[in-house]
């Protein structure tokens, strides 16, 4: 089942990449992604200039161990992760500025060998599938300020441990479905909501949440182990 739907994902994101690919506005490229960078540092990362001014990373060196984004580029801010900036990338660790503010949709996915990476503080989405098919990715903090975890997020991943933040409102199907390895989910809030299969199979995690919070409702209606606090 695992294999089937990372096989679906990377079909369903190799059709949309040929899609970007073939459109001219420049607009969309802070969202998907030129096919070629407009600009290239000395160690392989691509950036686009988006319309206010700052920097989206478009690409890295694929077979690098170590990408490490810089937090300025030719006297310009680098703010933003365009989708699919990082995908399938062979990286070990990656390096992300604090200056960051945006990480769009599976800028992460099918990094199988991921070990290490920082969010910056200022993320305040984790967006659909970002992290899906992370397989030796084991744990990772949530910046405080992230609002939203987006479908597959994590699906297919390798995180043991996870704790999420007060100030997310919402976790979004399937996003920690698949996590074999995952044993204990941390909620903190009493009001964060989970939507239906978000821990699809994931049959060894237990949530542990605030007593009569939304998450134990969520464990208790899906037969999820759970433990209060």
């Amino acid at each position: 089942m695992k294999k089937l739907i990372l096989s679906i994902l990377v079909a369903a994101t190799l059709v949309f990449s040929f899609t970007a690919c073939g459109q001219d506005n420049k607009n969309t490229a802070s969202f998907a992604g030129p096919t070629e960078p407009q600009l290239k540092d000395k160690n392989g990362v691509g950036f686009f200039e988006t319309a206010d001014g700052t920097l989206s990373v478009t690409t890295a060196d694929k077979n690098a161990k170590v990408i490490a984004v810089p937090e300025t580029f030719n006297k310009k801010k680098v703010t933003k992760l365009s989708k699919s900036a990082f995908k399938m990338s062979k990286a070990e660790k990656i390096v992300l500025p604090d200056s960051l503010e945006t990480i769009n949709d599976y800028a992460f996915a099918f990094c199988r060998n991921l070990k290490e990476i920082k969010l910056p503080s200022k993320i305040k989405k984790i967006g659909q599938n970002s992290f899906s098919g992370c397989e030796s990715l084991k744990t990772i903090k949530i910046p405080d300020k992230v609002k939203s975890i987006g479908i597959f997020a994590f699906n297919g991943s390798g995180l043991e441990t996870i704790t999420i933040p007060k100030n997310v409102k919402l976790i979004q199907g399937f996003a920690f479905a698949e996590c074999e390895s995952l044993k204990e989910v941390r909620i903190l809030s009493e009001s964060t909501q989970i939507e239906q299969k978000a821990f699809n199979d994931s049959p060894d995690a237990v949530i542990i949440a605030p007593k009569n919070s939304e998450a134990v409702e969520y464990a208790k209606k899906n037969t999820i182990a759970y433990k209060t606090k």
